[in-house]
C-alpha cells in the first residue's frame, strides 16, 4: 500500500472527529480507575495523538475511508493492550519505559537509521548541525574504565592550559569519574560559554593530581584536520566528518594551497562517517563545474526528490584529484566520492565504503524527544543507489510497495560515467583502483585494541619533557622497542594470545576428564606452542610496533598534525593515490577508462 500527502481536509477533519470519539470512549473507561491510572492513560493519549499527528503527513493511496478506519482500528488496539497491561498484569509498569518500549519496538522494524533521539542524542545531533558547541575542548576516551584524554582541540582552553593525550580525568566539579561514561563527563564538561569546570587530572609519570579550572568557550567542529603538501607540489587534506562549515572550511584551505603553487591533491574520506548534506553537496562544489549533478534524492513524498546541481566553479580547475576511501566512509562521503567518480573528476582509491544513503529529517515530538525519520534516498549522477539493499529484511511485512523507478538498474545492469566508464552499483562506491590498507597480524590488532601504544606513548612522553623542545627529529629507536616490550610485561594489557581463546574453550568443555594424564598432556604442549608464539610475536610484527609507537609519540607532541604526518612514509594507500596523482598518463588512463581496475560487470554483482 502506496501512500501519499493528504490534501483533503474534509476528509481529515472528518477523521479527527471520529479519533476524539475513540479516545474519549477510552477516557469513560479509564474513570473507574485511581488517579495514577488516570495519569497513564494520558502518556496512551499522546501516543494515540503522536500517531495520529504522523498519519497527517501521509495518507494512504486507497480510498480515504478506507485508511482512516485502518489507522483508527489501530489506535484502538493499542489503546486496549495499554489499557489491560497496565491495569492487569502482576508487576507494576512503568508506563513511560512501557510506552518506549514499544516506539522502539515499531522503528526497529524499519531501518537503523529511524530512532526516537533523547535530549543528549540531540546534543549531539547539535555539534553535527551547528558546527560548534559550548565547552573546553577536550576529546575523552574510557581507557581501563577510567575516563583519559585522547587528545586536547587546538586554541582552546584545554590545549592552551596544557592537557595532554593519556591525562586521566578523575573528577570534574568536585565530583569523582569512576565508572563515568563518556556521555556522562561530556554532559559535565559541556556548558554555556563564559562559566567555568574544574578538571583533576592525574597525569602519567606524576604523584600528585594536577587540577585545572577552564573557561567554557565555543569550541568549533574542525572539519579539515589536516591541509598541506605532503610530497613535492602535492596537497593532501584530510576531511574527518560534514558538520556545518564544512564545505568552506575546506574551500579556504584549498585556495591557500592553491596559492602556494599546489599541481595534485589527495583528499583523504577514509573513515570519514559523514553528516550534513549541503554540506556534501557543498564540499562536491569544490571540484565541480556549475550545472553538473552532484546527487538525487529520491522519496514517497513529493517534497524529497531534489537533484542538488553544482553552482559555483572548481576551486582546484583541473588539477589531478585523487579520493581515498574505505568501509568507514559513509553518507556524506559517499556521496561526495560518487559525484566526483560519475563525473570523471577523480580517480577513487581504496576500499568499497559503507554503503550508508538514507536520508533523515528530524521532527520535534515533545519538549525532549525528537523523531529522526529515514525520508528519501540517495542517488549518484550516474543513477546508482548508494544505500546497501540489506538494510532491512527483505520479508519485512511492515514495508509495502515495489522499489521506485530510480531503484531499477539499467537494462544491462551497467552503470556509465560522463566518459562511458562502466561503475558498478548495488550499494557504496566501489573504488577504480583497490587498495588495501596497511596489514596486522592478530597480536598486532590484539595491541591496538588493548590501547598498547597510545598508553606506553603517554608514559614516554611523561618521563621524557624534553622531546617537546624538538619533536620533529625524534626517531623510535631500539632501545625504545626494548623499552616498550619490557613495559608490556608490567602493563596489565588486555592481550589474549592467538589461540589462548580457543585452548580456554577446550580446556572447559573437557574439564571432567581433568584427570586423564594423555589429555592433560596434550593440552599443555598446546600451551607451549602459543606461549611459543607469542615470544615470536614482537619480532615479527617489530616494524609494524615501530609505526605505531611513532603515529602515537607524535600525536601526544605535536597533535593531530603530528599523528597524520608520521604515517605519510608507510601508508600504503596513500602510497598509491601519490603515484597516481603524480603519473599523469596513468591519472589519463584510469578516467579514460583503459586500465584494469574498472571491469564491466553487473551492477548486481557489487555486493557479492
Amino acid at each position: 500500500m502506496w501512500w501519499r500527502k493528504d490534501t483533503d481536509e474534509m476528509a481529515t477533519e472528518h477523521f479527527k472527529k471520529r479519533l476524539m470519539t475513540v479516545l474519549s470512549t477510552l477516557a469513560l473507561t479509564r474513570h473507574r480507575s485511581d488517579l495514577m491510572i488516570r495519569k497513564r492513560f494520558w502518556v496512551m493519549l499522546a501516543v494515540a495523538v503522536l500517531v495520529f499527528g504522523l498519519s497527517q503527513f501521509f495518507v494512504p493511496r486507497a480510498p480515504a475511508e478506507d485508511a482512516y478506519s485502518n489507522i483508527r482500528e489501530s489506535i484502538v488496539l493499542f489503546g486496549r493492550v495499554y489499557q489491560q497491561l497496565i491495569a492487569q498484569y502482576v508487576d507494576t509498569i512503568d508506563p513511560n519505559a512501557f510506552v518506549e518500549a514499544g516506539i522502539d519496538g515499531m522503528l526497529h522494524s524499519l531501518d537503523p537509521y529511524t530512532v526516537l533521539l533523547k535530549d543528549e542524542d540531540r546534543d549531539n545531533l547539535n555539534i553535527i548541525t551547528k558546527g560548534e558547541y559550548g565547552g573546553v575542548g577536550i576529546r575523552i576516551g574510557v581507557m581501563k574504565d577510567t575516563l583519559t584524554v585522547i587528545s586536547a582541540v587546538d586554541d582552546t582552553p584545554a590545549q592552551r592550559l596544557g592537557i595532554r593525550p593519556g591525562d586521566r580525568i578523575i573528577a570534574i566539579d568536585d565530583r569523582s569519574t569512576e565508572g563515568f561514561t563518556t556521555e556522562a563527563a561530556a554532559e559535565l564538561m559541556r556548558g554555556t560559554p563564559g562559566t567555568e569546570v574544574k578538571v583533576r587530572i592525574q597525569r602519567p609519570g606524576v604523584d600528585k593530581a594536577i587540577d585545572y579550572t577552564m573557561v567554557r568557550e565555543d569550541i568549533k567542529v574542525n572539519d579539515v584536520s589536516y591541509a598541506d603538501f605532503v610530497k613535492g607540489t602535492t596537497g593532501y587534506v584530510k576531511l574527518t566528518q560534514f558538520t556545518r562549515d564544512a564545505g568552506g572550511e575546506l574551500h579556504d584551505a584549498l585556495e591557500d594551497m592553491m596559492h602556494r603553487g599546489m599541481t595534485g591533491l589527495v583528499l583523504d574520506l577514509r573513515g570519514n562517517p559523514g553528516g550534513l548534506l549541503p554540506e556534501a553537496v557543498s564540499v562536491a562544489e569544490n571540484f565541480l563545474n556549475p550545472g553538473q549533478t552532484i546527487v538525487s534524492t529520491r522519496g514517497r513524498n513529493p517534497e524529497a526528490n531534489e537533484d542538488k546541481v553544482a553552482e559555483s566553479p572548481s576551486v582546484i580547475g583541473n588539477i589531478p584529484l585523487v579520493l581515498l576511501v574505505d568501509g568507514g566512509s559513509a553518507s556524506a562521503s559517499e556521496i561526495v566520492a560518487g559525484a566526483l567518480q560519475d563525473h570523471d573528476r577523480a580517480v577513487i582509491i581504496g576500499t568499497t565504503t559503507f554503503g550508508k544513503g538514507l536520508v533523515q529529517r528530524v521532527f520535534p515530538i515533545s519538549q525532549n524527544r525528537s523523531l529522526k525519520i529515514t525520508t528519501a534516498k540517495y542517488f549518484t549522477p550516474s543513477g546508482r543507489l548508494i544505500q546497501k539493499t540489506d538494510y532491512f529484511d527483505k520479508d519485512n511485512g511492515i514495508i509495502i510497495g515495489a522499489p521506485t523507478p530510480h531503484e531499477v538498474p539499467p537494462a544491462n545492469g551497467v552503470y556509465r560515467t560522463d566518459h562511458g566508464r562502466p561503475v558498478a552499483g548495488g550499494g557504496g562506491i566501489i573504488p577504480d583502483v583497490e587498495a588495501q590498507a596497511e596489514s596486522s597480524s592478530y597480536w598486532g590488532d590484539e595491541l591496538l585494541r588493548a590501547g598498547a601504544f597510545f598508553s606506553f606513548a603517554n608514559e614516554y612522553c611523561g618521563r621524557h619533557p624534553e622531546l617537546s623542545s624538538d619533536p620533529r627529529h625524534f626517531v623510535v629507536t631500539d632501545d625504545i622497542l626494548q623499552q616498550f616490550k619490557t613495559w608490556m610485561t608490567t602493563a596489565n594489557l588486555d592481550v589474549v594470545p592467538e589461540g589462548q581463546r580457543e585452548l580456554d574453550d577446550l580446556k572447559s568443555a573437557v574439564k571432567d576428564q581433568e584427570q586423564d594424564p594423555q589429555l592433560q598432556s596434550a593440552l599443555q604442549t598446546v600451551q607451549s606452542t602459543i606461549n611459543h608464539w607469542q615470544d615470536d610475536s614482537f619480532e615479527r610484527d617489530r616494524e609494524f610496533i615501530r609505526r605505531q609507537l611513532d603515529r602515537e609519540i607524535m600525536g601526544n607532541l605535536l597533535g593531530t598534525k603530528g599523528r597524520i604526518e608520521a604515517t605519510f612514509d608507510w601508508d600504503p594507500q596513500l602510497s598509491s593515490a601519490l603515484t597516481i596523482v603524480q603519473d599523469p598518463k596513468q591519472y589519463t588512463n584510469i578516467l579514460s577508462g583503459d586500465h584494469l581496475a574498472t571491469t564491466e560487470q553487473p551492477a548486481k554483482n557489487a555486493t557479492e
